[in-house]
């Protein structure tokens, strides 16, 4: 005979979860307990709730919501558990057999995850979509049907050399896209800039901007203005002769005007490249960014 402690069920419990309950002695409720954490993985994905970042605050506490029911389970169930007898299952193969299950689990979930409800994060190395989007910024984003994109959305593609892009997109099929002194023209109606502030960053000097879209929707902008205390001369994907976009094609900018890779290098698109929509900023090394919104 040997009670259980109720301690040690709710740290194993912690540490992983359903573990608590094997070694109460309840193996199918420590498999069922441990497995139940899928479905609630794929209801979050399903629900739209990630699409927001409150919705993924709100994922986060029904996550640990969960997590704290079954530590508690453990707990009581330890309490419960007087003149207890040591079961086949409290033995070190079977705990040794639940953890690698566990850990099989955990590794392979936000991969399934992943691929069936569309949500995948990233991390931001390059400065070209700032100031909307600076480097070391993580981004939650999901599948977009390309005919469903708006002027201003920030999207994620795969272009021929296997390398996944971040853009902004700023011609749909069937417009007229221009740019004159890096601003955008679509169908004749040219985005207005609003001078917001000057950012020094080490040997670079930037101007940023407020940019009102034809469509309204206003989304930050800017411009290197000189690095080294050099002027930065006027770079020819500053202008570009009006075009009509192809059908199923979108042109895309990045809101870092002049120091961005985007349509104007390597032109136009299609929608078969397009895989994500980006929604907003879940963790980033400026504390004060997190939340920020991208889809608005």
């Amino acid at each position: 005979m040997k009670n259980r402690n109720p301690l040690i069920a709710g740290i194993m419990s912690i540490m992983f979860l359903g573990l608590g309950q094997l070694y109460n002695g309840q193996l199918r409720k420590a498999i069922i307990f441990a497995f139940s954490i899928i479905p609630i993985c794929f209801l979050i994905g399903f629900s739209g709730l990630l699409k927001c970042f409150k919705g993924l605050i709100i994922s986060m506490f029904l996550v640990l919501g969960y997590i704290a029911f079954v530590l508690l389970d453990s707990v009581k169930w330890a309490y419960k558990q007087n003149d207890y007898e040591l079961k086949k299952v409290n033995s070190i193969k079977y705990y040794v057999a639940f953890i690698v299950g566990w850990y099989i689990l955990i590794f392979l979930l936000p991969f399934a995850v992943k691929s069936i409800t569309g949500y995948e994060t990233f991390e931001i190395s390059t400065p070209s979509m700032e100031p909307s989007i600076k480097a070391g910024d993580r981004i939650m984003a999901t599948v977009i049907k390309p005919q469903n994109l708006k002027i201003g959305d920030i999207i994620t593609f795969t272009r021929e050399d296997g390398q996944k892009y971040l853009s902004r997109a700023m011609g749909l099929p069937g417009q007229k896209i221009e740019i004159i002194d890096n601003k955008v023209s679509i169908n004749d109606i040219a985005e207005k800039w609003e001078e917001i502030e000057k950012i020094e960053l080490d040997e670079y000097h930037y101007q940023i901007f407020n940019s009102v879209l034809p469509s309204g929707r206003v989304i930050g902008t800017q411009k290197m203005l000189t690095y080294n205390n050099i002027n930065i001369p006027e770079q020819e994907i500053s202008n570009l002769k009006s075009m009509i976009i192809p059908k199923n094609q979108i042109y895309v900018i990045g809101d870092n005007r002049n120091n961005s890779m985007d349509s104007r290098m390597y032109g136009a698109i299609s929608f078969d490249q397009i895989e994500k929509q980006v929604h907003y900023v879940w963790w980033s090394n400026d504390k004060s960014r997190i939340g920020k919104s991208l889809d608005e």
